[in-house]
């Protein structure tokens, strides 16, 4: 995991899926005769003042198909979260690893497994939402994913990028929240160009632009907001690429009211286009890469939704840095020095270096929110 092949940088800048799969499914959507989502989830919440969406970074659980940690280390990761997501309707993050048991491990450098114990906690989060599409979700192949889809369902938790086919893949998750219907996507890169062959059965949704706008335009009507969970980009590289930046500009123009970027491990800019929020990377979350000061600083990104008639809400943006000190203990607040110094780090990735002008908000339990107008 520490290095990428030149195969995964190559496509990262210029991919070449659709010939898998998705140009027989671009006809039927170019035409209106196929219409995704999946029912709404269970996770509501009663109709109320505001909508606010938390959305992390890369969670690992357990590197290794290992016995669980017990209920009370479990849980110590992910209290920070659980506190900070306190007053939200959502928490979405990007779960970086199969759970469960089933299929058989690939040979590849790195193969990840958590028991299903290990997702006991999430159950502190109003509604947490898993993304799958990742170069990850398949290390034990599709029964592999198939067990972690059971697992997550299992537990009530929804989830978005993966499913028993390509077309259930792609399609949003829709979430019942105050009232209001949010979609949320999860479309990702994997190496193994086989992850996305429903042929073999569950399968991830990939990078495929023509439809990944034409599935976030087809929820446009219907959702207050469109949230898009990506992983991609080139593992430590600190900066976001053109392609990057292209690809989420034109989720926007499609209808993305917030893109949130995986997968490096680290930090990259962020940047508002048309009103909407950019992330490119917002680092690792619940995670044990603790190697540098780039792979323990992380982000966790608020998208607060003030009601309103459909489409026509005020969007406000805040961020609030992380640290992980430690695997055990998970991210915690840092001190506000290096708060600052985190914030720091992602203002100078950004397309707009100045993007965090004001001071930052501390809420009740003490985390620093940075506002982004």
């Amino acid at each position: 995991m520490r290095t990428m092949s030149a195969l995964r940088g190559k496509c990262m800048r210029k991919p070449n899926i659709r010939r898998v799969i998705w140009e027989s499914l671009a006809l039927p959507f170019a035409a209106g005769t196929l219409i995704l989502a999946l029912g709404l989830e269970g996770c509501t919440a009663h109709p109320g003042d505001a909508v606010s969406i938390i959305a992390g970074g890369d969670c690992l659980l357990d590197r290794y198909d290992v016995s669980p940690a017990s209920g009370v280390e479990a849980a110590r990761r992910w209290s920070t979260l659980i506190e900070a997501a306190n007053a939200s309707s959502a928490f979405l993050f990007n779960l970086e690893t199969t759970v469960g048991s089933g299929g058989a491990a690939k040979k590849k450098r790195f193969v990840f497994r958590a028991p299903a114990e290990a997702l006991f906690p999430l159950s502190g989060f109003a509604c947490p939402v898993a993304a799958l599409a990742n170069n990850h979700a398949m290390d034990y192949g599709p029964r592999g994913l198939s067990a972690t889809i059971g697992a997550l369902d299992g537990l009530g938790i929804a989830h978005a990028g993966a499913g028993r086919t390509a077309v259930e893949a792609a399609a949003a998750t829709k979430l019942a929240l105050r009232g209001e219907t949010i979609s949320v996507f999860s479309f990702g890169f994997d190496e193994d160009r086989s992850s996305y062959n429903e042929g073999q059965g569950e399968c991830i949704a990939p990078l495929e632009p023509i439809v990944m706008k034409r599935m976030i335009a087809a929820s446009v009507s219907p959702s207050m907001a469109i949230v898009v969970m990506l992983h991609w980009g080139i593992e430590y590289d600190r900066r976001f690429n053109g392609y990057q930046q292209e690809l989420a500009r034109e989720l926007v123009r499609a209808g993305a009211d917030l893109v949130v970027g995986t997968g490096p491990h680290v930090l990259q800019g962020v940047e508002v286009y048309r009103g909407s929020l950019i992330c490119y990377s917002i680092g690792n979350l619940v995670f044990d890469d603790l190697g540098s000061d780039d792979t323990t600083a992380t982000v966790i990104v608020r998208m607060s939704l003030a009601p309103g008639a459909v489409r026509k809400m005020r969007k406000h943006f805040e961020i609030a840095p992380l640290r992980t000190r430690n695997a055990t203990d998970g991210p915690s607040r840092p001190t506000a020095s290096d708060a600052d110094h985190i914030v720091a780090l992602l203002s100078e990735r950004s397309p707009e270096p100045g993007i965090f002008a004001k001071r930052p908000r501390l809420d009740t339990s003490g985390i620093e929110w940075f506002s982004l107008e």
